[in-house]
């Protein structure tokens, strides 16, 4: 089971707005946003806007 929002989560906090982000796509189910440390001239993270803890919390 998941919880809208980790306090201790750094995705969490991107997704609230008190860690700055450059943002290139949002919805109501997700964030898009450029990676601080790019490992391509395009490098976009793509996270929920509700807090998942592992892969298993998907299914």
């Amino acid at each position: 089971m998941t919880s809208d929002r980790d306090p201790d989560c750094l995705f969490c906090k991107i997704v609230a707005g008190e860690n700055p982000s450059d943002r290139v796509f949002e919805d109501d189910d997700v964030i898009a946003f450029r990676d601080i440390a790019p490992r391509a001239p395009t490098h976009v993270l793509v996270v929920p806007r509700r807090h998942v803890p592992d892969a298993h919390a998907l299914g």
